[in-house]
């Protein structure tokens, strides 16, 4: 969604699309833009004509203390969630965190029983703990609760993957009218952020914290072009990485997840009146 949105004429959407500043408090290894000021200057170059600035942080809402800091930055901030179904959620993320050497527990289910528990040992190049807690980060009735109580519905848009998914250029345009803009007659919505599997862990730890001469011979070059990214380091991690399909979930796999977010679901599903069954099924 968000980089469908970041090509609409009117919005200017920052980059990195996921600064993560606002979880400086609680998770403050996941920002490299702790500081407002460097913040800030992610939106230095939107324009007049972009009448919505925005970014696209995936991790405010699990936050605990997120959505308040944003409350306090803009009260009038509109706010879009995307929620995909816990079991598929929770599932994906696990890849993710296996890729970006986060998780160092391969198996997902060896790490979904991991996440009770107290773990003294994470991945090397693991940022924050908290986001491996794949029994609590989808937990969205918990979560959306927390973001009514700071801010007013008319401006919470919510999302469900599904449909988003099934129909995505509704949900855009959806989206579009949420913030206030006029269809751009998008028609195209190519796939983005594939399941990906590494194609060599050495050469992904490498770029994931490469040798100082190196970063300081980039720095180098950055300064003597004048650009602020030479994005040699995410072509990289691009070519080492390849798109495989997801084995499926086992039965009984799906079935403790689903059970371990069957309260949560429910409160969830009375809050934005949706008819979630299909969630626990």
């Amino acid at each position: 969604m968000a980089s469908y949105l970041a090509s609409h004429e009117n919005i200017f959407m920052s980059f990195p699309k996921e600064p993560h500043h606002f979880v400086y408090e609680d998770m403050p290894n996941k920002s490299n833009y702790v500081s407002r000021e460097k913040y800030l200057n992610l939106f230095l170059q939107a324009q007049e004509h972009h009448s919505i600035i925005a970014e696209a942080s995936v991790w405010y809402l699990y936050s605990g203390h997120a959505i308040e800091k944003i409350s306090n930055f803009d009260p009038q901030a509109k706010i879009i969630v995307m929620l995909r179904r816990p079991d598929e959620m929770v599932y994906s993320m696990h890849s993710q965190a296996v890729v970006t050497l986060q998780e160092d527990v391969l198996d997902f289910e060896g790490a979904w029983q991991l996440s009770s528990e107290v773990r003294h040992q994470y991945a090397k190049h693991c940022k924050e703990p908290k986001l491996l807690r794949y029994k609590e980060i989808a937990k969205y009735g918990k979560q959306l609760t927390k973001l009514q109580n700071h801010f007013p519905k008319e401006q919470i848009h919510v999302v469900f993957y599904d449909e988003f998914r099934n129909n995505t250029k509704h949900e855009y345009n959806m989206v579009l009218k949420f913030l206030g803009l006029p269809p751009d007659n998008k028609t195209h919505f190519p796939r983005v952020n594939p399941n990906t599997q590494l194609r060599n862990k050495s050469i992904a730890a490498f770029l994931r914290k490469p040798p100082k001469f190196l970063m300081s011979a980039n720095t180098k070059f950055k300064n003597l072009l004048g650009i602020k990214q030479l994005g040699l380091s995410r072509r990289l991690t691009s070519l080492n990485q390849k798109e495989v399909q997801r084995a499926a979930l086992t039965e009984e796999m799906r079935i403790e997840i689903i059970n371990n977010y069957q309260d949560d679901i429910t409160t969830l599903a009375k809050i934005t009146e949706k008819d979630l069954s299909g969630w626990l099924r």
